[in-house]
């Protein structure tokens, strides 16, 4: 009997053990489900803000204005002025002679190629002359006129100043060769014993521009003339 009760002691106590063992879970705890929850959304909030620094970097280099000035003059290199120098080709006494000429840029917004011998200049508000250095007594000025123009109007000024000198030409007639001068819409000229004078009212580029011509009657004359029609024949407008 008592060797019997000395064993069923024994075993409940290995039962007992066994069940404290089971318990411990072999020392490794295990993390409730709210633990958990907070380190992923902990890894979650450590991700937004790594985007949002981000995002305030590439909007710092957007907004940075060494940035932005190194974009506009790339786009503003874009546009360029005319060459500084063009071959200008015109006729005299059916021959074809080409030269260099060099850029004019006027104050009243335009650009003009002048040849050697000649000079291109502001004359006074509104007004540029483009004349020989040899002989200045040949040239032309310049005038830029308004965007609506009372072409009646400006036939009749240009009769009256031209009748002061001698007998009024309708130069549009057909008496125009030039390629050119048959686009004018008034031209008018006058001579006297010694000298010729023209004043044309023409569009260039839909704008309208007046060019008053003066020339001598001598030998230079069909050598000089020429060249100044094509020298008008290069401006070009700004816009």
């Amino acid at each position: 009997m008592l060797k019997h009760e000395r064993l069923s002691k024994h075993m409940i106590a290995l039962a007992i053990t066994g069940i404290l063992l089971a318990g411990c879970g072999n020392g490794v705890q295990a993390i409730p489900d709210s633990d958990k929850s907070e380190q992923i959304v902990g890894a979650g909030a450590a991700s937004t803000v790594t985007q949002e620094n981000k995002n305030k970097d590439d909007l710092n280099k957007t907004t940075d204005p060494s940035t932005n000035q190194i974009a506009s003059n790339q786009a503003g290199s874009k546009t360029q002025a005319p060459a500084q120098t063009k071959e200008l080709t015109y006729m005299i006494d059916g021959k074809q002679v080409s030269e260099q000429a060099k850029l004019f840029e006027s104050h009243l917004g335009y650009y003009l190629y002048y040849l050697p011998g000649f000079e291109a200049t502001g004359e006074e508000p509104g007004k540029d002359m483009l004349f020989s250095k040899k002989n200045d007594h040949y040239a032309v000025r310049i005038e830029r006129m308004p965007d609506k123009v009372d072409l009646p109007a400006q036939k009749k000024l240009i009769e009256v100043e031209l009748s002061d000198i001698g007998k009024v030409q309708n130069l549009k007639k057909g008496q125009e060769t030039d390629p050119f001068l048959q686009k004018t819409t008034l031209h008018f000229g006058v001579d006297t014993k010694n000298d010729h004078k023209e004043i044309i009212v023409t569009q260039i580029e839909k704008r309208w521009f007046k060019f008053t011509l003066f020339a001598l009657k001598d030998k230079d004359n069909p050598v000089i003339l020429p060249k100044l029609w094509a020298m008008l024949q290069t401006i070009m407008l700004k816009e």
